[in-house]
């Protein structure tokens, strides 16, 4: 039963391929991990908005190669608060 709601929080928000962890610098490593080519990668800006959604502006690698990753706060159905990554 878990899993479905993990699946209908994910596609509610729009990140089917999206890492979904209870830690949020677990999800967003996961995420840049397989979105930048090369590391080390660099913070370049992180936007907070009020619906609990991040959006982070990276710089991959020593290339100008940017990648911009959103991570969502999800309300699991236990009760427990979840990130996604994409």
């Amino acid at each position: 039963m878990k899993k479905v709601v993990f699946i209908a929080a994910i596609l509610a928000v729009g990140q089917a391929n999206a890492f979904v962890s209870p830690n949020l610098n677990v999800a967003f490593l996961e995420t840049v991990k397989v979105r930048c080519d090369a590391f080390p990668f660099h913070l370049l800006s992180n936007i907070h908005s009020d619906d609990g959604r991040i959006t982070v502006v990276v710089s991959c690698g020593t290339s100008s190669e940017l990648r911009t990753i959103i991570c969502n706060k999800i309300k699991g159905g236990d009760g427990e608060t979840y990130y996604s990554c994409d």
